[in-house]
């Protein structure tokens, strides 16, 4: 770590500077609707944030005890976050419910709260609905409206050191029970002082979020970064994104953006849902960095985002595909802004007969690059201070450039560990190589390394294994939604099932309401099978076709395939055609 990155202990230290320096300046504007929004300027987020700590303190919370932010989209949950931290508090990060609390009674259960931390409002409409349920509804609850807009003097503790814990970041559950990352504020203002280092940006910046603030890249991303370079944040509700993917775009040209990024789907989004009428109000030429990352990046999404507002000043130099995960804070690589994105046309190859055979019980993930035509997506070079290795996953045998193996990481991103589960924590966080190389962190990710960048090629859990070949999910999901108008964007689950002793394809995929009285299940059924032989010359066992809305997914937009395959086999999804 350099020098720069070693003037700030915490991110406290950040927020402090910097209400200290521009007090004045906008930090934070929430924008809600018709432009009309909240916001903090530095000076009022510090001020409201040491009376939270105080309100914190005097409510019995000692150091390090957990405190859970239940909050709707706003600037509330940025003062809770902050003022947790000036009280040297765990914050972690929760979605409030909707029809099911299970994911937050998971979290509850796992981190054990001394607090909850939320608005009247929220509080209200929680113990009124699982009032039977007294996991979260019986804990300490403080409702931000009870705070005073800051104090006279603040009752603080000492301030936090760069090992002290910040926060609790629960991952998505995509492919499992959410497990708590230990990330410290040393972890933050690293991965901060990185992103950072690879922008260029300065106190200028505007960045535009639309990301869930519980979400790692909501609130590193969106929250964190735009403090730590003294810029200015507009965010706004991830539920206006997926209703109007327009209205990201016209927050990034009325407010003259110049960073802001998403998954791989919401750049699809844009360019299916924005009308011609309403690409033609926009001028994307400020937007200098969007980034591409949470999920596996697509040469095709890149090329036909250019091509749609390439028009609009937006410039293909612009996109900063990258690859990161909440075990390592935010970001691990990422593409130098104005640099050409790198695309790979090779594809690994599939094992051989004699390989198969031998891994019909174990996923064999090594294999050479083969010349045939693939267009993969480089996800740029590590940042400074982090490395990444290409490890076999089953004899922990480094791999050479060009094959595919587990990714696996070392540096000051990588948190901690997870929170009361020391045993996943040694398995995961201190992996070491047959060579005695590490400790690293092992990813669970797939993907290859080369020309020192790396390749994403998804998650090792959701590999698809047919007679031996091994099939990526996204791959045969992208076919599925090639094959017929009738099949939603973003909205399929490819995965395998036992069945007759063996491993059999399943796909689930949405249907557009519009067309579903237009065309017949068998039809549909169809055209998918024939495209998934003809892409990937695999037979598919069933097909399921599927509401509009019903697809399982996290709440950064993801699919969860693994949920999607549960409620498959317990007939649980919700078909199309009943």
């Amino acid at each position: 770590m350099t020098g720069q990155a070693l003037k700030h202990r915490s991110m406290v230290d950040v927020l402090h500077g910097q209400a200290q320096r521009t007090p004045d300046k906008f930090a934070y504007r929430y924008l809600t609707h018709h432009d009309v929004y909240q916001s903090f300027t530095y000076a009022e987020l510090d001020l409201k944030a040491r009376a939270i700590a105080t309100a914190l303190i005097e409510s019995g919370v000692e150091k390090e005890g957990r405190v859970l932010l239940i909050f709707p989209p706003g600037i509330d949950f940025i003062a809770a976050f902050f003022g947790c931290m000036y009280a040297n508090v765990i914050a972690v990060p929760a979605v409030p419910p909707n029809k099911h609390i299970g994911r937050l009674y998971a979290i509850a259960e796992d981190c054990q709260p001394s607090l909850v931390l939320s608005t009247s409002k929220i509080k209200q409409v929680i113990h009124k609905r699982f009032a039977q349920d007294p996991v979260v509804t019986d804990l300490n609850w403080l409702a931000v409206e009870d705070v005073p807009d800051s104090v006279t003097t603040f009752r603080g503790v000492s301030v936090p050191r760069e090992e002290d814990i910040a926060f609790l970041q629960y991952t998505s559950g995509s492919t499992g029970r959410p497990k708590g990352v230990i990330v410290t504020q040393r972890n933050l203002v690293h991965n901060s002082y990185m992103i950072q280092a690879v922008s260029g940006h300065q106190d200028e910046a505007v960045i535009v979020n639309w990301l869930p603030l519980y979400h790692d890249m909501g609130i590193i991303g969106g929250i964190l970064q735009p403090l730590y370079i003294g810029g200015t944040c507009i965010a706004m509700s991830p539920l206006e994104f997926l209703q109007n993917p327009f209205s990201w775009l016209k927050n990034i040209s009325d407010y003259r953006g110049t960073y802001s990024g998403a998954p791989n789907f919401a750049f699809d989004l844009c360019t299916q849902k924005v009308t011609d009428e309403e690409r033609q109000t926009l001028d994307l030429s400020s937007w200098d960095i969007a980034f591409n990352s949470s999920d596996v990046v697509k040469f095709e999404t890149l090329e036909r985002f250019k091509q749609k507002f390439a028009p609009q000043g937006f410039k293909s130099s612009a996109f900063c595909p990258s690859y990161g995960l909440a075990e390592a804070t935010l970001m691990v690589t990422c593409t130098l802004p104005k640099e050409t994105v790198q695309v790979d046309e090779h594809v690994p190859t599939e094992l051989d007969d004699e390989q198969a055979t031998s891994a019909t019980d174990n996923l064999s993930v090594e294999h050479d690059i083969a010349p045939k035509r693939a267009n993969n997506v480089s996800c740029g070079q590590p940042g400074e201070g982090m490395q990444v290795r290409i490890v076999n996953p089953q004899t922990l045998t480094s791999c050479h450039p060009g094959r595919v193996g587990e990714i696996w990481i070392k540096g000051p991103c990588v948190a901690r560990g997870y929170w009361g589960n020391p045993s996943a924590t040694e398995e995961l966080f201190h992996a070491y190589t047959v060579e005695g190389e590490g400790p690293y962190l092992r990813t669970g990710d797939l993907g290859y390394l080369k020309d020192g960048a790396l390749f994403f090629k998804g998650r090792i859990k959701d590999v698809i294994i047919i007679r031996g070949r091994n099939h990526y999910p996204q791959d045969i999901e992208d076919t599925t939604e090639d094959s017929h108008y009738a099949i939603v964007n973003h909205a399929t689950a490819a995965f395998s099932i036992e069945h007759d002793g063996e491993e059999k394809l399943v796909v689930a995929a949405e249907v557009y309401r519009r067309v579903a009285d237009m065309t017949s299940p068998n039809e549909l059924q169809t055209q998918i099978r024939s495209h998934i032989v003809d892409h990937h010359d695999i037979q598919t066992h069933d097909i399921v076709l599927l509401k509009e809305g019903t697809l399982p997914k996290t709440s950064s937009g993801k699919v969860q395939r693994r949920q999607t395959k549960t409620l498959y086999l317990t007939n649980q999804l919700q078909t199309a055609f009943d």
